[in-house]
């Protein structure tokens, strides 16, 4: 019984690990959906031409 308290334990703070990497990971995302507005990327091309 203290193994499987023991186990779940560990899987309990595994489980913690990875739910703040992927909310790090998503705040990491907003921020780059941020940059990509701010700085006008689009899908389509634009072509400048200097003369």
């Amino acid at each position: 019984m203290a193994l499987e308290r023991h186990n779940g334990d560990l899987i309990a703070a595994k489980r913690n690990r990875r739910q703040t990497e992927s909310e790090r990971l998503a705040g990491t995302l907003l921020d780059l959906h941020g940059i990509r507005r701010a700085y006008g990327s689009s899908r389509d091309c634009h072509w400048q031409s200097y003369s």
